[in-house]
């Protein structure tokens, strides 16, 4: 039970074919309690088409999650699929009076001022990712606090997103009167339960593999340089193979599971139903296999060049983090390592069940990650909060100068 006046961390990602929600042990924790799903209904590749069927799916997984955690919510962070989210590079500084240390006010400061940077029509300011500083002639500081200046700079990404969507999920919400505390692009917060901080801190790509979409972020010395939404997922392989073994797509989706890149059944025991439902036969498994690797092989290509876009020249050595429900097709890790000639690791989350018995998943990484605090709440600062850091600093300054 939270203490008065506090909740449990909860969050829901809304996928565009599942919606999981998650509820944390505690108070400040980021471990799940529970994490529960449902199909999505209402959301078509990021655009709500039925706000009402929306709410009632969000409603349907986070009353499965709260009755399977014994706790009960009054507010989450959303996770949603980034297709409009884009990231806007952003410079601005502050010069002292005199030359003194840099406070925590002076951070804040600049993350307002950027915070009021113009961006396009209809977009808003999800977060102000800071990259490095600048003090005085000194450039690429990551923590400047304490250091002396006279000129301060931040150098920092501002992500945006259309403000129709984020209305359009605060409505979804505010039909079963649930309060959003944040927006997060799933992998941004798949990458809180899936990625860990020496690979954030080493330079490593995450590839959250959706069902119509796949996401791709890179890091690098704890920074996020860049996302990109690749328009090809899972169900892009299942369609193919449906298209390609002339079976219905249900079909097709139960067979990439039972294969995926790895044959563990014999030709002769693999059958599926004719195109309209009626009648069976068999399937050619290496011909289904060589299906799946062409779609698998398209969406790593994009990948190479998506990440090429974003890092330039800059190495991984961590490699490519494999996350999302697609991650859970069979052989992927090692076909991917070797098509992209990286290092790759399937990253899950661990997920407790009813009975007490705790699995892992692929699916809910995006869902465990929105548990994260701080670094996740995307809300962007208020004029309210602006005006505030500036009375803040200005009462720190003249604290120091007395001191001094």
């Amino acid at each position: 039970m939270a203490e008065k006046g506090k909740y449990n961390p909860a969050g829901i990602d809304v996928g565009n074919s599942s919606v999981v929600a998650a509820v944390a042990y505690a108070t400040g924790s980021s471990i799940p309690a529970a994490v529960a799903a449902c199909p999505t209904v209402g959301m078509r590749r990021g655009v709500i088409t039925d706000p009402e069927s929306l709410a009632r799916c969000v409603a349907d997984a986070l009353q499965k999650a709260e009755k399977s955690a014994g706790i009960k919510v009054p507010a989450v962070r959303v996770g949603f699929t980034g297709y409009t989210v884009e990231f806007v590079p952003a410079e601005v500084k502050i010069t002292a009076a005199g030359t003194r240390r840099v406070n925590q006010g002076d951070l804040d400061r600049l993350k307002g001022i950027a915070a009021t940077k113009n961006i396009p029509a209809g977009k808003q300011i999800l977060q102000v990712m800071p990259v490095d500083y600048v003090v005085d002639s000194l450039a690429g500081v990551n923590n400047p606090l304490g250091m002396k200046f006279k000129t301060l700079k931040l150098i920092a990404r501002l992500l945006t997103v259309d403000s129709k969507l984020i209305n359009s999920l605060t409505d979804v919400f505010n039909r079963i009167s649930l309060k959003p505390t944040g927006f997060v692009p799933s992998t941004l917060a798949a990458a809180g339960g899936a990625m860990t901080t020496p690979e954030m801190h080493l330079g490593t790509a995450l590839l959250d593999l959706g069902a119509v979409a796949t996401g791709l972020t890179v890091y690098n010395y704890g920074c996020r340089l860049g996302f990109k939404l690749l328009p090809v997922g899972g169900e892009h392989i299942s369609g193919d193979l449906a298209v390609g073994l002339r079976t219905t797509l249900e079909a097709a989706g139960g067979i990439v599971k039972r294969i995926g890149l790895e044959i563990k059944i014999a030709p002769e025991n693999l059958e599926a139903p004719g195109i309209n439902g009626t009648g069976t036969h068999r399937i050619d498994c290496e011909f289904a296999q060589k299906i799946i690797e062409a779609r698998v092989a398209e969406i790593l290509d994009m990948a190479k060049i998506a990440i090429k876009e974003i890092a330039g020249d800059t190495a991984l050595p961590g490699g490519v983090v494999l996350t999302g429900g697609g991650a859970a097709l069979g052989g992927l890790e090692k076909f991917a390592a070797e098509y992209l000639d990286m290092p790759v690791r399937l990253a899950g989350t661990r997920i407790p069940g009813p009975d007490g018995k705790v699995s892992e998943g692929y699916c809910c990484t995006a869902a465990v990650g929105l548990l994260q605090k701080d670094e996740f709440d995307l809300k962007p600062p208020s004029a309210e909060g602006r005006q505030r850091g500036v009375w803040k600093s200005l009462i720190e300054y003249l604290r120091t100068s007395e001191r001094n």
